[in-house]
């Protein structure tokens, strides 16, 4: 599976990541192909991308962020799936000693971004990141993530899933005026020692 990560611009004119794979039985109209290299250590601020596009990245690792501090980190193999025209954008930085080199592919216009599976939002790619979750808590003898990322992001989970089964009029029970509340008020709460 190829590992890819979606720049998109959200209902509040913003850019925002989701991260997944793409499916590489899927196929896309494109009309270019080009390539581009950028210095070790540079940065680029804020901006939309000029197109839609695919961005897959050569050689070099970036860190990307949104406006609203959304981070991923960008590696050779990855795919970016930009499609962030509108608004601010996000920017990137090297974080490491390579250059940035890519292959810009260019979408049609009109044509549909490459079919993308297990695309999630930044608070539940917590529960993607390596299961320690730095030196401190290695030094406590934890080799998970604080138990607080983990419970916020299965909350988060169960009301998508929650307000798609409302949305999609397949619940037994009326919608609730506010989803995620209901959700929180039934959940488990395990306490565990930090």
């Amino acid at each position: 599976m190829v590992r890819a990560f979606k720049l998109y611009t959200g209902p509040d004119n913003a850019s925002h990541v989701l991260e997944g794979t793409i499916d590489e039985k899927d196929r896309t109209d494109v009309v270019a192909i080009h390539f581009k290299e950028t210095p070790a250590h540079s940065s680029y601020d804020w901006h939309p991308d000029p197109e839609p596009q695919f961005v897959i990245t050569l050689s070099g690792t970036l860190e990307f962020a949104t406006p609203d501090g959304e981070t991923f980190i960008l590696r050779p193999g990855d795919v970016l799936v930009a499609i962030d025209h509108i608004g601010k954008g996000h920017k990137w930085r090297l974080i490491d000693d390579q250059p940035w080199r890519r292959a810009y592919v260019v979408l049609k216009p009109g044509a549909k971004e490459a079919r993308c599976q297990g695309f999630l939002r930044g608070e539940d790619r917590k529960l993607r990141r390596p299961l320690n979750s730095g030196s401190r808590h290695l030094s406590m003898g934890l080799i998970y993530p604080p138990q607080r990322h983990i419970l916020n992001a299965s909350l988060h989970v169960a009301e998508r899933i929650a307000t798609n089964i409302f949305d999609q009029g397949l619940a037994r029970v009326p919608r609730p005026d506010d989803v995620g509340a209901l959700i929180r008020a039934h959940a488990y709460r395990p306490v565990y020692a930090e």
